[in-house]
């Protein structure tokens, strides 16, 4: 059995599907339906991320499986003017989960019906931030955090059904580990390193 995201009122049908097909049509044809019902699960699996003992405490891990399609800086009314925006595009092979980037609190969620931005802090105060945009089948990410909710890095805070775009914005105190096109792990790829206090003043 996989475990997924995907909530018993999918596979219910299709467990019934499979065996309504293999009653009237015979097993060629319930074989079919078992093999989308897998394949399906298989994109929505859940994964488990394991503590990574070579990752220090500074790194950032990418919060989803992808590519990073642009690195720039933006004006945006939500993102402060020195933050670096990465833009990534979801690889639906390796996952859809959301994952906290490292030990950070939930400090607000905006969404409208278009997209959905996630403020992540540390204690210290420093701001992660994550925003969504609606994907091509109409879905935005499915999240089971809230305002107040601590994670340590890559837990799971949610998943994206079917993927699409993500803005990952850190602030300049960190340095890229990752460069455009880089294929990412969700949850476990180091995508940057936050600068100590000494090597800022010297920046």
């Amino acid at each position: 059995m996989i475990n997924t995201y995907l909530p018993w009122k999918f596979h219910f049908p299709f467990f019934i599907l499979c065996f309504l097909f293999f009653e009237l049509l015979g097993i060629y044809f319930a074989g079919i339906i078992a093999f989308v019902y897998l394949a399906i699960a298989w994109l929505f699996r859940t994964e488990e991320i394991l503590e990574q003992y070579d990752l220090k405490p500074e790194n950032l891990v990418t919060p989803f499986a992808g590519k990073i399609k642009k690195i720039s800086y933006v004006k945006h009314v939500f993102i402060p003017e020195n933050y670096l925006c990465l833009e990534l595009r979801y690889n639906l092979i390796k996952g859809l989960g959301i994952y906290f980037p490292k030990t950070l609190e939930v400090y607000d969620i905006v969404k409208n019906e278009n997209e959905v931005f996630i403020n992540l802090k540390s204690d210290n105060d420093e701001s992660l931030i994550i925003h969504f945009k609606k994907n091509f089948f109409g879905f935005l990410p499915k999240l089971w955090v809230y305002p107040g909710d601590r994670g340590k890095r890559g837990v799971t805070m949610g998943y994206f059904p079917w993927g699409g775009k993500l803005f990952f914005y850190i602030s300049d105190n960190y340095i890229l580990n990752s460069n455009e096109n880089c294929l990412l792990l969700g949850g476990r790829t180091s995508i940057a390193t936050l600068l100590k206090d000494n090597e800022i003043e010297k920046a």
